[in-house]
């Protein structure tokens, strides 16, 4: 998952993930795991700049009555912050993600693990209309790239290609 968030001047800025359970897994790291029952989700988070993680009660609701749930908030004082999550959802296990800077208005994204290593140049967007640009590469392995023009439609039938 890939955010930018912007605001108009510094602000605190929450980015959250909730679940039934959320425990650390490594804190330096940023590493985490969502579980409910015997399934788990181990999650690992990077950002643009310095940010703080903390776990605690959600106010999560189903028509008023409290779900119960754990909430991780990862949090930056910004105007501008990116925020990468991964989420082995295949247990993999040893998934790494880093961010850095790639340019003005650009971050690269590296998405590591045993037997792969994934690069993404992540491009802001002019506005908040505009789909981001993002190209992605596997060494061996796929190219994807898309942009502005990549933009879903907003009516008519679903697209087929």
């Amino acid at each position: 998952i890939l955010d930018d968030i912007r605001a108009n001047e510094q602000a605190e800025i929450t980015w959250l993930v909730q679940g039934p359970a959320v425990e650390v897994v490594d804190a330096e790291g940023h590493r985490y795991r969502l579980s409910k029952g015997d399934a788990r989700c181990d999650l690992q988070v990077a950002a643009t700049g310095t940010f703080a993680a903390t776990i605690g009660d959600s106010p999560a609701d189903s028509h008023g009555r409290p779900l119960g749930y754990k909430q991780l908030q990862v949090r930056a004082r910004s105007s501008a912050w990116r925020v990468a999550a991964v989420f082995d959802a295949w247990n993999h296990r040893q998934l790494h993600v880093e961010m850095g800077a790639a340019g003005p208005g650009a971050a690269l994204v590296t998405v590591s693990g045993p037997a792969f290593r994934d690069t993404w140049e992540w491009r802001a967007a002019p506005d908040s209309a505009t789909p981001s640009g993002l190209k992605g590469e596997r060494s061996g392995g796929f190219s994807v790239t898309v942009g502005p023009g990549d933009r879903a439609p907003r009516e008519g039938p679903p697209v087929t290609r």
